[in-house]
């Protein structure tokens, strides 16, 4: 499936090496198409708080990602900034 520049979408399994756990929904904000290094198109997707700031931006592949449905509830989770090493 391809998904248009700011859609909201989630993501379907936890990202490994970050805080963003299977159903977070981010903002698709760059599209990256197949390039030697990808096998498919990657999307980068800017993640957020439930207030609407930017924790950040990560990159996934197109199968990491599910379309939103009027079918989908939203959750609330807490989380915690992991300082970088």
């Amino acid at each position: 499936m391809n998904y248009e520049l700011y859609s909201r979408v989630a993501i379907n399994s936890d990202i490994e090496n970050t805080i963003f756990k299977k159903g977070d929904i981010g903002t698709i904000v760059e599209i990256i198409n197949n390039s030697v290094e990808l096998i498919e198109t990657g999307y980068c997707l800017e993640m957020f708080d439930a207030l609407g700031n930017t924790i950040d931006v990560i990159v996934v592949s197109e199968q990491q990602l599910q379309a939103l449905s009027e079918k989908n509830i939203l959750h609330l989770r807490e989380f915690e900034l992991v300082a970088e090493v």
